[in-house]
């Protein structure tokens, strides 16, 4: 790798030497770089670089304005939804103490709880609480899922064929 790299600066010490052997002599001779072609070619290079940095800029520019706008037209969007929501907030706190206000304080109110079913009523299984729940034993599960699949028609799997 070293002999790599340093074959390298051989070979760009060798390019600056070729140059400067050929360059320093022309340019004492008076003897312009570019012909005059070339020159043209150089020039309208930099005005095209110089039109296009100048568009760019006031692309530039424009873009930025867009986003000032749009942050500011967000920011007047998110103060409208919070004075709607303090303004909604009242309302529905007006409300509330106006509801109050015509309750009737005898008989059931709208604050009541429904009537739960009795005791004696079985729930079923699955609306049980998880705490009364009995785990399933791991064919009291395939026989749950077959009978939920279709009966005892239900095919066993390839693991329980015999």
């Amino acid at each position: 790798m070293t002999t790599l790299i340093f074959g390298m600066f051989v070979v760009v010490a060798l390019a600056v030497l070729v140059v400067a052997c050929v360059a320093v002599p022309q340019l004492r001779e008076g003897k312009k770089w570019l012909t005059p072609h070339g020159r043209a070619q150089v020039d309208d290079a930099r005005r095209r670089a110089a039109s296009m940095a100048d568009s760019a800029r006031e692309r530039a520019t424009v873009v930025a304005d867009q986003a000032k706008g749009r942050a500011n037209d967000m920011a007047e969007v998110a103060k409208d939804k919070a004075v709607a929501k303090k303004s909604a907030a009242s309302a529905n706190r007006a409300a509330a103490s106006a509801k109050k206000a015509t309750v009737p304080t005898t008989g059931a109110t709208a604050t009541q709880r429904p009537a739960q079913a009795p005791a004696s009523v079985q729930r079923p299984p699955s609306a049980q609480p998880p705490a009364q729940r009995q785990p399933l034993s791991i064919p009291a599960r395939i026989d749950r899922a077959r009978s939920a699949a279709g009966g005892d028609q239900a095919q066993p799997g390839p693991r329980h064929a015999r």
